[in-house]
């Protein structure tokens, strides 16, 4: 394996010296990925770039979810501290008017790329009419 070249790694200043490419860069297998025999710095950063954009397209779902369930423990904190579910459905009907949201995306959408649950699933659950929305949206 032939030691990093990049400009920090081969910089004579002792201050740089400390600070090295990651371990993944200096591998040198990242080319190897590709087909290609040898690449430079930038080409194995936008290699690394590429393969970290691809784990995240593959964990969006995850996060979402997540992200989905602190929303629903969000509006029950606020029912429970208010006591006016109705009054917190209304404020959610005006931010869907005022921004344009989507009452009604594809399921299958909303689950991959949603961090917050459809506005429609989150008036019914608020307002008592929605259990079966609720179960097929969370």
């Amino acid at each position: 394996m032939v030691g990093c070249r990049c400009p920090v790694c081969t910089s004579s200043d002792p201050r740089n010296r400390r600070t090295r490419c990651s371990a993944l860069l200096r591998w040198g297998g990242l080319p190897g990925l590709l087909g290609v025999p040898a690449a430079s710095f930038c080409a194995q950063a936008t290699i690394l770039g590429f393969l970290f954009s691809l784990c995240g397209f593959f964990l969006t779902p995850l996060g979402s979810a997540l992200s989905r369930r602190h929303e629903w423990q969000a509006d029950a904190f606020a029912t429970a501290l208010t006591g006016t579910p109705r009054a917190i459905a209304t404020a959610l009907a005006k931010l869907c008017r005022d921004n344009l949201a989507n009452l009604h995306p594809h399921p299958l959408y909303a689950w991959f790329h949603y961090s917050h649950p459809p506005i429609a699933v989150r008036i019914a659950r608020l307002t008592g009419r929605g259990e079966s929305a609720v179960q097929r949206h969370s």
